[in-house]
């Protein structure tokens, strides 16, 4: 009868929205997080050190209430999507702990692919293009050494860093230390890909500490820094544009490796909101398939019910249930 089939109707309404509502929520978010790191604190020697300068580790979208969203979507990493900006990629955005290919496509799959609700990145080549030009545009090799501010063996104040990129920009900078070194820095950007406050809880990661070394880099992570740490030129910039081949052997790195905390093993997919809503998806299936066996075995016990009684009546034949 139409009746029961109506709880079964309700269960999938309800399951579906509950799978659409997941994958909505996920994909929200408030401002970009640009973070730029420090090869001479970052670089672990393990290979050697591919750049000068301040480098880019990601464009990440994030959340006013702190959180942030991750694996938007299923979408893969596609090295020939960005093969027009590979040689600024890799002088400006490699790795600085192991094979770049895989570094870009944890950035991407990871955090890109939530950037992507986003207009202006809302392809795998904005995403990495616009990276590379907010980047250019707020270098903080550049802003430190305008105000005289150089790697050395010397350690230096984290608020005269600050100040200075603030004194450049305009925002203040949150920059994260490890080891009593100054490792990477960010400022915040907004939906407009222009740079804004950074919300209070954007300072968690901020340094403690009130002086910290700012390294150059050394020659066992890499060539040394030449023009005070500045970035140097781009788009024509070949330097390692035929290095591709050294780092395409390696082991992936980033296996274990949270991009942005350094603590999460990204193999954890239990916030992984894909996992999520393909777990909602297949607890809703089986609701509704259990729902509609309820159904067709309530159905056969009544159609088996009146058989037996039309049978029993007639004498014709034994009663065989239908389960």
């Amino acid at each position: 009868p139409p009746t029961l089939l109506l709880p079964v109707m309700l269960r999938a309404v309800v399951c579906l929205s509950l799978c659409f509502a997941v994958a909505l929520a996920n994909n929200d978010w408030d401002y970009l997080v640009l973070m730029q790191q420090w090869p001479g604190s970052v670089c672990d020697g393990s290979e050697p050190c591919p750049t000068n300068g301040w480098t880019m580790h990601g464009l990440w979208p994030n959340r006013n209430d702190g959180s942030y969203p991750q694996f938007c979507s299923t979408t893969k990493f596609d090295p020939s999507a960005v093969s027009s900006i590979m040689n600024d990629l890799n002088a400006h955005w490699p790795s600085l702990t192991g094979p770049s290919d895989s570094f870009w496509s944890h950035e991407f799959e990871k955090h890109g692919t939530c950037a992507s609700s986003d207009s202006p990145l809302s392809t795998e080549l904005e995403y990495f293009q616009s990276g590379l030009n907010l980047l250019q545009q707020y270098q903080f090799a550049t802003a430190l050494s305008n105000a005289g501010i150089t790697p050395s063996s010397q350690s230096v104040s984290v608020s005269s860093m600050q100040a200075a990129i603030k004194s450049a920009y305009g925002y203040a900078p949150v920059l994260e230390c490890k080891s009593g070194k100054v490792t990477q820095g960010f400022l915040c950007v907004s939906k407009t890909l222009e740079l804004m406050d950074c919300p209070a809880n954007a300072q968690t990661e901020a340094c403690s500490e009130s002086s910290v070394s700012y390294p150059p880099v050394s020659s066992s992570t890499g060539a040394t820094v030449s023009n005070n740490g500045d970035s140097g030129s781009w788009s024509n910039d070949n330097s390692w544009s035929n290095n591709d081949d050294s780092w395409s052997n390696k082991d992936n790195s980033y296996n274990n490796w949270d991009a942005q905390h350094a603590t999460v093993n990204t193999e954890n997919d239990s916030h992984n909101p894909t996992v999520i809503v393909l777990s909602v998806m297949g607890v809703c299936a089986a609701a509704v398939a259990a729902a509609a066996g309820v159904v067709t075995y309530r159905r056969r016990r009544a159609a088996a019910a009146a058989d037996t009684v039309i049978l029993g009546q007639a004498g014709e034949r034994d009663f065989i249930p239908l389960i």
